[in-house]
């Protein structure tokens, strides 16, 4: 059985432009911080920094951003080799027994 991500994975691959396919590593994994860098400036718009955004409009945003480092982060993976399912379930029951404390 496929599982999620492998198949997420083979989404991404299977939606890539000609461009997009002949884009590098180094190039993805920029792109992968762009993006990152676009979900905190959303987030913080909800904050109402950047101005202000109503709630719905904000999480919309914020959820296409996400969409997005998922995308780039699926590619990245898939260029490198990288079966993300794997190292999931590993990051899952890592996080299981992970407390975690917000930084103040």
């Amino acid at each position: 059985m496929e599982k999620p991500l492998d198949l997420l994975q083979a989404c991404v691959a299977a939606s890539k432009t000609d461009h997009q396919a002949r884009t590098g590593v180094n190039a993805r994994a920029l792109f992968l911080s762009t993006e990152c860098g676009e979900v905190q400036k959303e987030v913080l718009r909800l904050g109402g920094h950047y101005g202000p955004l109503a709630q719905g409009q904000a999480t919309e945003r914020i959820a296409r951003e996400l969409c997005d480092v998922i995308w780039n982060a699926c590619d990245l993976a898939s260029q490198l080799g990288i079966g993300l399912d794997s190292y999931m379930d590993e990051m899952l029951r890592k996080n299981a027994i992970r407390n975690f404390k917000e930084k103040t």
